[in-house]
């Protein structure tokens, strides 16, 4: 349905519904607060997932090219070498776009 709205339109619509995520999250902070031209062109650009309990989306010790942002429940970081667990929330973000670094997390759905 939102595909059938103009971009402005929608882009509009999906900041308004993130609005609690947007404020709570780092990733879109700068020296002055908010940066309104980020938040635009983070939800311009990014394409939208919709995980079950268990779904992994980065495998250890792979490269990964794209950054995360958790919008809604919960994802779990694991790395089984070093027994570390991290949980990570609605506004909390993940991956990186560095080439050739490799994670060092599993990273799954909760």
């Amino acid at each position: 349905m939102l595909d059938e709205l103009p971009s402005t339109l929608r882009y509009d619509i999906q900041i308004f519904r993130y609005d609690d995520v947007i404020k709570s999250s780092k990733f879109f902070r700068g020296p002055q607060g908010l940066v309104t031209n980020v938040i635009r062109f983070f939800f311009k650009k990014c394409d939208y997932l919709i995980l079950l309990p268990d779904d992994q989306i980065i495998t250890q010790g792979e490269e990964n090219d794209k950054i995360y942002l958790v919008l809604e429940g919960e994802m779990e970081a694991v790395n089984p070498d070093i027994e570390k667990y991290i949980t990570l929330y609605a506004g909390e973000y993940f991956g990186g776009i560095i080439p050739r670094v490799k994670q060092l997390y599993d990273i799954r759905a909760v």
